[in-house]
């Protein structure tokens, strides 16, 4: 197992030699679980080769009882190997799963600012690839939730976040830590059915791979490396077609009939791109189809998108309308 887990982690730098190029500085966040002490070993006994300067960072949420305990084992490990530590304590304690992930990103870039590091590294595996866009689609989600765990994302202009065992399995990690006798450190939350995530881990995903597919995280995770490609494309491809259509001396509307005259695809992400530029955020699929909805019409209003904010047809342009331009009206256009 461990030539196996060992030789889809180098395919997956080779293949990609801008995700963890050589001599750079890499913090390595470990929780001291299977997944991130497999990641852990690997790039250790990588370091000479491609001469990497390694560093050990744990965040510790103080959500559990043995939560110190468990800051103690990762230092420890980070000893042993003589690689530097660093500990960052929750000051509260995170009120649920996606909050605890922002503090944890966020107190892994302060870590790795301060220190210089480039990169930061996790123990992501394919099995929470397949996890999460299977969790996206339940949910109700476009292209960019289906493709899943990006591979490497930016997290400051100067840091950059890699995944390098998305190619690795669960099962594998847990392996390969057997095999090379890696003491791991058994997280009971978990076993938590009152996380969402730990009833697809324990409950979905073995039941798809017994009654569908043997190989059904594979298949999810192939499924998502496929959508991220295209995904990627279309989101470049509708950018530029945005550019092209918007009035630099009014950027609020948008000509009618060639977002009228784009591909569905290409259409619906125009739109989206135009909600969110004036909102801030939003662009979900009952927002965009309501923008739709209405380009046919020479005249034609949405419901509020968002607080204040509604799209309108005037003549040959969708304009998107914010609650007190000119005197609480809409702008006059030349059809």
């Amino acid at each position: 197992m461990f030539k196996s887990v060992r030789a889809k982690f180098y395919r997956t730098l080779h293949q990609n030699p801008e995700l963890l190029p050589p001599s750079i500085r890499m913090l390595l966040a470990i929780s001291g679980g299977q997944d991130s002490q497999c990641m852990l070993h690997l790039c250790v006994a990588a370091q000479k080769r491609w001469q990497w300067k390694l560093a050990i960072a744990h965040c510790d949420h103080r959500w559990r009882a043995d939560s110190t305990a468990n800051a103690e084992f990762v230092a420890k490990q980070s000893a042993d190997l003589g690689i530097p530590f660093h500990l960052a304590t929750a000051k509260e304690i995170p009120s649920s799963e996606s909050k605890a992930r922002e503090w944890r990103y966020e107190a892994l870039t302060v870590i790795a600012q301060k220190h210089q590091f480039s990169h930061v590294v996790t123990g992501h595996t394919l099995s929470d690839q397949a996890e999460t866009v299977l969790y996206n689609l339940i949910r109700g989600s476009g292209a960019e939730g289906l493709s899943g765990i990006a591979l490497q994302r930016w997290l400051t202009d100067s840091v950059k976040l890699v995944r390098p065992l998305l190619k690795v399995s669960r099962d594998e990690t847990g392996q390969f830590c057997q095999e090379r006798d890696i003491p791991v450190w058994w997280d009971h939350t978990n076993e938590d059915l009152n996380y969402r995530r730990n009833h697809l881990r324990s409950q979905v995903m073995p039941y798809l791979k017994d009654h569908f597919n043997l190989q059904a995280e594979v298949a999810i995770a192939q499924t998502a490396e496929l959508l991220a490609a295209e995904s990627e494309y279309l989101t470049a491809e509708a950018q530029r077609v945005f550019e092209s259509m918007v009035d630099r001396n009014l950027p609020c509307a948008l000509k009618q009939s060639a977002v009228q005259a784009l591909p569905l695809a290409l259409q619906r992400r125009v739109l989206r791109h135009f909600l969110q530029l004036h909102t801030g955020g939003g662009g979900n699929f009952d927002q965009v189809e309501c923008m739709r909805a209405i380009l046919p019409y020479s005249t034609g209003r949405t419901s509020l998108l968002a607080k204040g904010v509604w799209a309108e047809v005037q003549g040959d342009h969708l304009l998107m309308i914010k609650e007190g331009m000119i005197d609480g009206g809409v702008p006059q256009l030349d059809p």
